[in-house]
């Protein structure tokens, strides 16, 4: 309601604010007599103007919009629509509430199913990138114990939040107080030595992060029947977790002959000895050959494929007479070679490496798992021991932009996308791809082995389903085509299945494209 006074008194154009819309319709009759004068035209506008409290204003010559009227005070501002199914939204005990000064409502249609608010905060001139701005969202959760919830989201592949306080300031959530930016530089700089005040991350239920003490975690890392693997250089009291001595020892204990030295011995393995005066021999084997995602490596059909081995025999109570080597594909074939022995007295260890061979028809033999099974297995002539580490060979996805539009037909990689495509070596599974290309228009081409089914999508770096089918679609593909490199036409020796995108188009920056099966 407006607040009465006056303008611009003994001038011309003195005016008067009236107090209720009533007052201002009768200023304005219908002018059947002709008496309405300039003053109550006047008095009309200056009301109106009067009571629209949020226009453009100035102060000291400083121009601005906003709440303009000095009498604007213990009163509630609510942004929304005002009533839902007849219903007003605001209410005596809203208005009545001493904290609050501003609400918030949403604008949408009654016969809405959501009825959700959410402010989008837009930025910068891309206005591509409008679409997946951040936003603040509140929303009804029904069940047992209805509320509403409030929402801090950004929908961008890329969109960071960032909460920050003062470099000597906490942040504070749900009463926990979080590191300020000085202490996380101190903490990185000097890290502390573990106490009971530590804070470890834990998954307590699917979905659920806890951060928890080591005391509420019981005194206990890991979990009951599971495995918990400790790293690096590990001390324990300031001794080390493996057994080291150059002294020989002087006098046998259980298996442990005369003479015997150690030097970073497993104390399992030296127990053992001990306790177990006639053990087989042990083994521990590693593949040296970098590997690629999942422990993979390119199959190759043409050439054969070095696989390099590095593994410690360890004889322990009898001399290891021999060691042998295997390699075994997924339907029982084993390509095998011998290596050597290992004599000594007592605990004796030997570290070596080797290279196996695999032949191009050893690996062509098979069409689609590429699981291999190496192993290493001395023989003590009354134990043997077995070591084994396993890689699959895998066709590669493949995917590159091209200025070209090709048939996906039988296709070679070198002419259809020029030698700038790139290769992954993974096993099976979707695939998340950072692409980036120059902003001239390309097409996009993706593809992989043909026994691996048909992608049930694919998402834009924006996180958007892109169509696969139909008309319009954003993509086109083609199955069981037989692809083959120029420089090596039989590598694969195996059918693929293409996607092309249907449009040239531009990646000006970098995006993720996940590829879904």
């Amino acid at each position: 309601m407006a607040y009465t006074f006056s303008e611009y008194p003994a001038t011309t154009y003195y005016a008067e604010n009236k107090t209720a819309l009533q007052d201002v319709l009768q200023l304005l009759p219908d002018n059947t007599a002709k008496e309405i004068t300039p003053r109550d035209v006047r008095d009309a506008v200056l009301s109106a103007w009067e009571s629209n409290v949020f226009k453009y204003s100035s102060v000291s010559g400083a121009e601005y919009i906003g709440f303009t009227r000095d009498e604007i005070k213990d009163k509630k501002i609510f942004f929304g629509k005002k009533q839902i199914s007849g219903s007003n939204i605001m209410s005596s005990s809203l208005l009545s509430s001493t904290e609050t000064d501003i609400f918030l409502y949403n604008t949408k249609s009654d016969s809405n199913a959501s009825q959700n608010f959410r402010m989008v905060f837009l930025a910068g001139t891309n206005t591509s990138l409008f679409g997946f701005a951040p936003y603040i969202q509140s929303t009804q959760v029904s069940g047992g114990n209805p509320y509403i919830s409030l929402n801090l989201i950004n929908p961008a592949t890329y969109g960071t939040i960032t909460i920050q306080s003062g470099s000597f300031a906490n942040v504070v959530i749900n009463d926990l107080y979080w590191p300020s930016t000085t202490q996380v530089l101190s903490s990185i700089a000097s890290p502390s030595a573990s106490s009971g005040s530590d804070l470890f991350l834990v998954m307590s239920s699917p979905n659920n992060l806890e951060l928890k003490t080591y005391t509420s975690l019981g005194g206990n890392l890991g979990s009951a029947g599971g495995t918990t693997s400790i790293l690096g250089t590990t001390t324990l009291n300031g001794y080390g977790l493996e057994y080291t001595n150059p002294m020989p020892i002087v006098q046998s204990i259980g298996g442990v002959a005369v003479g015997t030295t150690f030097n970073n011995y497993p104390f399992q393995l030296l127990f053992d000895q001990i306790l177990y005066p006639e053990l087989g021999p042990f083994a521990l084997m590693n593949i040296t050959t970098p590997l690629s995602q999942n422990r993979t490596l390119e199959r190759n059909h043409a050439d054969p494929t070095s696989v390099a081995i590095s593994y410690t025999l360890t004889k322990r109570t009898f001399n290891i007479l021999g060691t042998s080597f295997k390699a075994q594909r997924p339907d029982g074939t084993i390509i095998s070679a011998s290596g050597p022995g290992l004599p000594g007295t007592g605990l004796t260890t030997l570290t070596t490496t080797y290279t196996y061979t695999v032949p191009a028809a050893f690996m062509s033999g098979i069409t689609q798992s590429g699981v291999f099974t190496f192993s290493v297995v001395p023989n003590d002539g009354t134990y043997s021991f077995t070591a084994s580490q396993t890689v699959e060979f895998v066709y590669p996805y493949i995917y590159s932009f091209s200025t070209t539009d090709y048939p996906l037909t039988q296709i070679d990689i070198d002419t259809l996308i020029g030698i700038s495509h790139t290769k992954i070596i993974n096993s099976y599974g979707s695939q998340s791809i950072p692409l980036s290309n120059p902003t001239t228009p390309q097409y996009l081409y993706f593809m992989y082995p043909s026994h691996y089914g048909l992608l049930s999508e694919i998402l834009d770096g924006n996180g958007f389903s892109e169509s696969l089918s139909g008309v319009g679609a954003s993509w086109t593909f083609s199955q069981n085509v037989d692809v083959a490199e120029q420089s090596i036409p039989s590598k694969w020796n195996h059918p693929f299945n293409i996607y092309k995108k249907t449009q040239l188009s531009t990646m000006p920056t970098s995006q993720n494209y996940k590829f879904n099966f």
